[in-house]
Order: C-alpha cells, then structure tokens, then sequence
C-alpha cells in the first residue's frame, strides 16, 4: 500500500526524508541559545502554538519585563534551521524545509531527492 503522505521525485534515484520534531521547550532552547549568540538580552520564557495560523506566540522576559512576540511560520523556519547549524544537528542544505506548526510542537520535514545512489564503501573489516 503506497502512503499519500511520501511522493518521490520522478527523477529522483532515492529520497531522504526526515522529521525533527521541536516541543515548546526545545523551541524555548532554541531561541534563546540564538538570542545569547547575538548579544540579546532576551529570554523565551514561553511559546503558545497556533496550529490554525500556522505561527507561534513567544513570550519573553528581559529587563523591560514580559513581553509576546508572534513569529510565523518562515520566521521560525530560519531560527530552527539556524539552532540545528549551530547545534551540529545535521540539516543537508539541498533538503527541501517544510514546517508545520501542530498542537503538540513544530515538525520540520526535510525531503532531499538524489539523482543516484550514494556510493558504496566496502566496510573496514573489524579487530578483535
């Protein structure tokens, strides 16, 4: 049975896919260690999901006090892309991006088509 939810280049030899999958915690973590990068006194102490406008309210707190932020859906895209180069998570840059905002957290989906199979190395026999 063939899943609607995988479709594969017609040109493509093979299709990587993967999902990373971000809580309201993580995204917390994520901003705030690109905010610290940047020299802003800034803290995500909060993120409400807006799955129906595909966005997200960030609360943050810095010496003014509290304040909220709404970032749509592009705007996260590059803070999450940006925290995983940053974090040695490994995001290949010819990966087509696609993040949806759900009610759990954030799915960043990242489908790279290759023309050919990676080559094949004969694995290095082992010691014992």
């Amino acid at each position: 049975m063939e899943d609607p939810s995988i479709t594969l280049n017609k040109e493509a030899a093979m299709v990587d896919r993967r999902v990373i999958g971000f809580r309201a915690r993580a995204i917390c973590e994520a901003l705030n260690a690109l905010w610290v990068a940047n020299g802003h006194a800034v803290q995500a102490i909060g993120i409400d999901l807006l799955p129906e406008d595909q966005a997200i309210i960030v609360t943050t707190q810095s010496a003014g006090g509290l304040a909220a932020r709404r970032l749509e859906r592009y705007e996260l895209t590059t803070a999450l892309i940006r925290y995983c180069g940053g974090a040695r998570v490994p995001l290949p840059a010819a990966a087509e991006k696609h993040l949806t905002v759900t009610a759990e957290g954030v799915m960043m989906d990242l489908t790279l088509a290759l023309k050919a199979p990676p080559g094949f190395k004969k694995p290095r026999a082992s010691r014992r």
